[in-house]
Order: structure tokens, then C-alpha cells, then sequence
């Protein structure tokens, strides 16, 4: 079966088909023309995988799933949904009795966000909010179950209450545009958020080497005269010398961790890798936020 009466077939997308190929999840033959044959076989794996991903399981869990067929996820998925079924069906009977007695106080403490991403798009509305915290919705989709999280959104809505940063008019344009005119969808981000923490996480010895020798390339670029100077690189390092004085990276990053169990695996793989690269080119900022390269290294 050709892809595009493989995807009608499935109800699937074309480029979810080849998305999927792509990221491990199944191998296709092709005929002698080179084009992709769907087997049998390939349809039924494509079904669990199409299942899986309505239900929200990453990508990488997937792969884990396919490979093991190991119910103990599925039933912790199970759990969850059934959670979630409790949540919104509690919600919905406060809705109701607000409908039924007007007591819009007893309503306000019992009906919440569905997710703490919509709580901080509500918080923090507008541009401002946009470009903060975008980038960090697809760690955001899931409930506050905790006292600690709880706490770490406290510690969030206050730090940007009582912080005010004046983004460099250059990366405000870019952002703007991107605020109006290419928003990706939730769906879009977190499979980019998905595949970046595996490239991190399974990152091969070679695609290291790559990662490193693109690194230095770019420091040298940016510690070189006059690029030094540029304009855009010296509003860039006073403005994260600002967010650092500001305390977001000693306030908002930890709260961040302690608030999505997602976010925490992202930052620590990240944080893996760039702390690896520090060590082999002997990277490092200085007070001024200014990238700094030992002499040793500069080659």
C-alpha cells in the first residue's frame, strides 16, 4: 500500500507517516521505483502508534512501547487518564452547583486551569508573556498535584510581578513577528521539545564532535573583532546580564525544575551537554556575560 492510501486508510497525515519513519518508529520497505510499501504489519504498528499519541505518550516512550510491548506504562497511562476523568468530572459538579446557589466564592476555590500552562498564559498575557514563556508551554501541560509545585508557581508569579526586564528592541522585532504571524502549535513544540531531549540524551560519540566543532566555530565568530562589537551581540549579553542580575537564573530556572517534572529531565540533559562542551573547549562566561574561550583552545 502507497503512503498517501496508507494515510486515507488511517485517517493520518502524509507527513505524520513519514515523521514517524523518521524518528524510528517504523521501517518501511520501498518498491523498485524506491516508493514506500505499507505492509500489514506497518499498518497495525501505525494504529499503536497513532493510539498512543492520542492518549500523549512522547515519542520516545513509543519507541519503548513498540519494542517491549510493556503494559506497566499503559496502565500508569490508565491511571492518569482516570485522574484526569476525576479532576474534570469534580469541576464540572462545582460548575454546576455555582449554577444551581451562586456562591461564586466557593467556585473560585474549587475550579481551576486544566493545565498550568493555561494558568500562565492567563497570568502573563500579552507579548511580554509570549516571549518569557513560550518556549516553555509544552513542559506546562499537566496540574499542579503537589505542595512543592504549588509553591514553585508562587515563586514564578511573583518573580515576574516584581521584575522588570526591557528586552533589546532587535530580539523584541523577531519575537513579535513570530508572536503574530508563525505561532507551531502545542503539538508542534512538544515533539521539537521531544526530539531535542533525545538528541541530548542518546547523542552519539559523532554527532558530539559535529556539536563541538559547530560550537567553536561560532565562539570564535562572536569572540572575534569586530563581531565582538556588534550591536546585536553586545545587546544580547547585557540582556542576559540583566535577567541574571534580575534572578532569573537563580529564582525562575529552579522554580521551572520544581514545578514540571519535564522541564527538569530537558534542563538536566541540557545542562549535561553544555557542561561537557565547557569542559573540552574551556568555555566560560565572565562577569559580564561576555563568552570567553582559553587561549589553549583557540587553535
Amino acid at each position: 500500500m502507497r503512503i498517501n492510501e496508507a494515510a486515507e486508510h488511517l485517517g493520518l497525515s502524509q507527513r505524520a507517516l513519514k515523521y514517524y519513519e523518521k524518528e524510528g518508529l517504523l521501517e518501511v520497505r520501498r518498491d523498485e521505483n524506491g516508493y514506500r510499501n505499507y505492509s500489514t504489519q506497518d499498518l497495525e504498528r501505525l494504529k499503536k502508534i497513532s493510539l498512543y499519541r492520542k492518549l500523549g505518550i512522547a515519542i520516545k516512550d513509543i519507541e519503548s512501547l513498540l519494542n517491549t510491548e510493556d503494559p506497566v506504562r499503559l496502565r500508569e497511562i490508565l491511571a492518569q487518564k482516570r485522574d484526569q476523568l476525576q479532576q474534570d468530572q469534580t469541576q464540572l459538579q462545582s460548575l454546576e452547583k455555582y449554577l444551581d446557589d451562586g456562591n461564586l466564592d466557593e467556585a473560585f476555590q474549587q475550579i481551576d486551569y486544566e493545565t498550568i500552562g493555561q494558568a500562565i498564559q492567563d497570568m502573563f498575557p500579552g507579548f511580554t508573556g509570549y516571549y518569557f514563556m513560550h518556549h516553555f508551554m509544552p513542559y506546562l501541560q499537566m496540574r499542579i498535584t503537589s505542595p512543592e509545585q504549588q509553591a514553585a508557581y508562587q515563586r514564578i508569579l511573583t518573580f515576574w510581578d516584581t521584575t522588570t526586564i526591557q528586552v533589546p528592541l532587535v530580539m523584541r522585532l523577531i519575537s513579535y513577528l513570530q508572536y503574530k504571524l508563525n505561532r507551531l502549535n502545542l503539538f508542534d513544540q512538544t515533539e521539537t521539545m521531544e526530539k531535542r531531549m533525545r538528541q541530548m540524551i542518546e547523542m552519539s560519540d559523532h554527532d558530539y564532535e559535529k556539536l563541538k566543532k559547530q560550537v567553536l566555530s561560532g565562539v570564535k565568530m562572536k569572540t572575534s573583532f569586530p563581531m565582538k562589537y556588534h550591536p546585536a551581540f553586545v545587546s544580547q549579553r547585557k540582556f542576559m546580564k540583566r535577567l541574571q542580575d534580575a534572578g532569573y537564573n537563580d529564582i525562575f530556572i529552579p522554580s521551572m525544575i520544581a514545578l514540571s517534572p519535564a522541564y527538569k529531565r530537558y534542563h538536566d540533559a541540557l545542562t549535561a551537554v553544555n557542561q561537557r562542551l565547557c569542559d573540552d573547549l574551556g568555555l566560560y562566561y565572565d562577569s559580564n556575560y561576555v563568552l570567553r574561550l582559553k587561549k589553549k583552545d583557540l587553535g
